[in-house]
């Protein structure tokens, strides 16, 4: 399966957006052994995988593990119309203007302006 690493704000750091799975496996745990320590059972655990569980849900398995519910891959919601159209604009001016550089420990921006740009993919 092809992962990939996304980052979203929250208040003034940068969080890395992971797989709930990755969660389980970064903790060296089986299923039964996180999902206990989330207080959920294996079954929601599954179907949390799938994004069908409700939202109180997410809620939950989120503050068990401390951080947002948007910092799981699986409960990050498609992003609308209008918000990928305000992106596509960020990029395309990224483009020609050159990008920040971030440490990629960190997350922080470093003020280098970077120019290179990877290809994109046709959506």
């Amino acid at each position: 399966m092809k992962r990939e690493v996304i980052a979203i704000q929250m208040g003034g750091s940068m969080q890395l957006v992971v797989s709930l799975e990755d969660w389980r496996r970064n903790r060296y745990q089986t299923v039964e052994e996180f999902t206990t320590g989330l207080g959920i059972t294996p079954s929601t655990y599954y179907r949390a995988l799938k994004g069908q569980v409700e939202i109180s849900t997410m809620r939950r398995i989120a503050s068990g593990l401390g951080v947002s519910p948007a910092a799981i891959a699986e409960f990050t919601p498609t992003a609308s119309p209008g918000l990928v159209r305000q992106l596509t604009e960020i990029i395309d001016r990224a483009e020609v203007n050159g990008w920040i550089e971030v440490d990629p420990d960190t997350f922080e921006l470093t003020g280098r302006r970077v120019r290179e740009t990877l290809p994109r993919e046709q959506v």
